[in-house]
């Protein structure tokens, strides 16, 4: 999709938001070029003040998205290495002229953040911390999945995105827009015994992912099936994100 405008993004400024290797590898397989400037957002919203997970996800992942750029808005303030002069000009408008750095002043004309989530019967399975608490986080699906006449007990995988994209017109850390959007998929954990779950814990694996198992990894073979974007349970769902792309460029917006 994005190879219609290929050369085209070569010269855009496009920034990541995240130090995730699997966001990173995404975008490198949808052909979209970028660097990584991770949000430093603390992540800790309150889960039980928002009305839905969804409504959580997409805040989150608008929070990191203007953590970033707040910290490019400080960066252009302090690029200004002497105070600003006015000088005249012959038509009698004033222009203002200040010393910059070109790296800090040149605005990026895309930030992109996400977060993502595992939703379980309408509540959301954080990310495990350590080795017991994963084992904790996959206990509670097994256990779901032991409970049920279905063949797989399924859980709902949400990745919030937000885009913030700047004015292609005014270069100000201050104009931009943002916008927010989600995406779901289905996925169905297959019943684990207690020597499953204890291997693949003391793998290392699961360890600060979204619900306590990597779908690009090992816990690839925990899952019977998906309804949805695989990419978004991996954390950036690819066909939404470059279709919102692939539309700012054909409308001249990016």
């Amino acid at each position: 999709m994005l190879a219609s405008y290929s050369d085209y993004l070569m010269t855009r400024t496009i920034l990541l938001a995240s130090s995730s290797p699997q966001r990173q590898r995404i975008l490198e397989q949808i052909g979209l070029p970028f660097e990584v400037r991770p949000s430093t957002f603390p992540e800790d919203l309150d889960k039980d003040s928002f009305h839905s997970p969804v409504d959580f996800v997409r805040e989150t992942a608008k929070q990191k998205a203007l953590n970033v750029a707040k910290s490019i808005k400080e960066e252009f303030a302090l690029s200004f290495v002497s105070p600003p002069k006015i000088e005249g000009r012959d038509d009698g408008v004033e222009r203002v002229v200040a010393d910059c750095d070109p790296k800090l002043k040149l605005l990026p004309h895309l930030i992109i953040a996400a977060d993502t989530v595992v939703v379980l019967d309408g509540e959301i399975i954080g990310k495990p911390k350590n080795q017991m608490d994963n084992i904790n986080i996959l206990e509670v699906v097994k256990k779901v999945n032991n409970l049920t006449m279905l063949n797989g007990q399924r859980h709902t995988v949400f990745t919030g995105i937000a885009l913030v994209l700047y004015d292609k017109q005014i270069r100000h850390p201050e104009k931009y827009d943002v916008k927010i959007m989600h995406d779901a998929t289905e996925v169905r954990m297959a019943k684990l015994t207690s020597e499953m779950i204890e291997a693949y814990v003391n793998s290392g694996e699961p360890v600060n992912k979204a619900g306590g198992y990597a779908i690009q990894g090992m816990g690839s073979t925990f899952i019977e099936r998906i309804d949805g974007d695989y990419f978004n349970v991996v954390g950036l769902p690819a066909y939404k994100l470059a279709e919102e792309i692939y539309m700012m460029c054909k409308n001249r917006m990016l």
